[in-house]
């Protein structure tokens, strides 16, 4: 059987690509979002109180 057609080649093979993607796409949104999660995280939190309140 040729290595290529192995799935551990592929994963071996991928795991590395997309592992550096999913850093660097984490690394951006985080940056862009940081601020912005915070305020979605107290707002959603100040509108379950209010709900629960009612």
């Amino acid at each position: 059987i040729l290595p290529y057609w192995t799935p551990f080649f592929w994963a071996a093979a991928l795991s590395v690509p997309l592992h550096a993607i999913k850093t660097s796409i984490h690394a951006s949104l985080y940056s862009l979002l940081e601020n912005d999660f915070i305020d979605i995280a107290g707002y959603t939190v100040g509108a379950t109180v209010v709900l629960v309140l009612e």
